[in-house]
């Protein structure tokens, strides 16, 4: 079984590809989670992540990769796609403004909210992920202390913004 977190358990609800595969929105009268996707090549962060998200109850589910090749990869292969994706912008090989791009330029992927999650706060970074189409930017806190009430800010905000583009 190919799981989304092939070396480490982590306390969160994570996914594998099979669950995703046949993960279906058929029975009505159940509320569908929230599926939350993290990009992000620092174990740590992944890792601190998903206890913030744990936290937010049964409602929410986590699945991660390390790096934006295997964010692709993930994505390429699932049949439900994450509701929402976070993603670190400084990491090797593909940096968090090529996998935007990617996501971006993807029929599949365009339309799911991607939301950055950086340590960096150049203007010239944020103003150039919000051109590639990230629905949000947000600084990684320096403490794991208010992590998760930066994650439940940027899902609201998001969320709020989605809404006020509908017709």
């Amino acid at each position: 079984m190919f799981t989304l977190n092939i070396e480490n358990c982590y306390p969160t609800k994570l996914i594998s590809i099979e669950k995703m595969k046949s993960h279906t929105h058929t029975h009505t009268h159940k509320k569908k989670n929230i599926l939350i996707m993290l990009v992000d090549d620092d174990e740590d962060d992944r890792f601190f992540f998903s206890l913030a998200v744990a936290e937010f109850g049964s409602d929410y589910e986590f699945i991660q990769a390390e790096g934006c090749a295997k964010a692709l990869e993930l994505l390429r292969q699932a049949i439900t796609l994450p509701d929402y994706i976070f993603i670190d912008l400084n990491m090797p090989e593909m940096n968090g403004k090529e996998c935007l791009k990617a996501l971006k330029g993807d029929s599949t992927f365009k339309n799911i909210p991607v939301i950055i999650y950086t340590t960096s706060v150049s203007p010239s970074d944020i103003k150039e992920i919000y051109e590639l189409g990230a629905a949000y930017y947000f600084k990684k806190p320096m403490t794991t202390h208010s992590l998760g009430a930066k994650i439940i800010e940027a899902l609201e905000l998001v969320k709020e913004k989605l809404l006020s583009a509908l017709p």
